[in-house]
Order: structure tokens, then sequence, then C-alpha cells
């Protein structure tokens, strides 16, 4: 997982959010786009190139939310990286955020196992957990 990294602005205008990204549920942006209205992003997003733009790997209520406040471009950190290494570091980002849905993180997992050929011992070092943590997130695809 060694893709170089760049720092950019990249903007808004040329930059979608990556299809397969394990959040599907971005809540109220009402507070985050206030924030970078008044100082900015913060942290840059995570992309990778996409045709003649980009492609938001993490960060997707920042993207989001700067458009609401009007900004152009964003920081980013760029890696052209395929796109299981892409899911994992997505899962990554978002395992450090506290409002991340247990089902989406289940089904990004799953994605990473079954599509793209990881262990679960393998997605559990990946993500700093245990592999029992993994093996009951993965469960809760069981319930429904």
């Amino acid at each position: 997982m060694s893709a170089e990294v760049q720092f950019q602005a990249l903007s808004l205008a040329a930059c979608v959010v990556w299809a397969q990204t394990p959040r599907r549920t971005v809540g109220d942006l009402t507070e985050l786009a206030e924030s970078v209205r008044s100082v900015g992003v913060l942290e840059p997003l995570l992309a990778r190139p996409r045709g003649d733009g980009w492609e938001i790997l993490a960060g997707q209520r920042r993207f989001l939310a700067a458009g609401l406040a009007g900004l152009t471009e964003v920081p980013a950190l760029v890696r052209d990286v395929p796109d299981d290494v892409a899911l994992e570091l997505a899962l990554a980002e978002n395992s450090a955020r506290a409002d991340v849905s247990p089902l989406e993180e289940a089904e990004a997992i799953e994605r990473l196992v079954r599509d793209h050929g990881r262990s679960v011992a393998d997605v559990a070092a990946r993500l700093g957990r245990g592999v029992r943590w993994v093996e009951r997130r993965r469960s809760l695809l069981n319930l429904t």
C-alpha cells in the first residue's frame, strides 16, 4: 500500500464522491458547513485521479460541507490506489469517526473479503482492530 502521496488543492467542480464509499449516510451538514465557512477545511480529503478529475475516497462530509459553504477548492492528499486499497483507506478513516454506521462498516468489510479476496485477519490488521471485532461486524449482515 505504498502509493505516492501528493498534497494538492482540488477544484470542487472536478471532484466526485467515490461510488463505492463505505459511508452511505452523511447526516446533517449544517454545522460542519458553518465551520468550513468560517475556518476552512482543516483536515485534507483523500482523493485519487479519475479521468480529468478526482474521486473522493475519504472526507465525503468535508467535501459536501465545503460545497455548501461556497468553497471552490479543498485541500486533499492524492494517492493513485486500486479499489481494494481505497476501500481499506476509507474504512480506516471512518473507524476514527464517531457517527459511522456499524452496518455500513460491515458491508465494506464484507466487500474486502468477498470481492477483493482479503482474509478476516488481514482486514483486522489493516484496520488496527482485532479479528473478533471484524467477525462481529460481519455477523451484523446476517441479522437482516
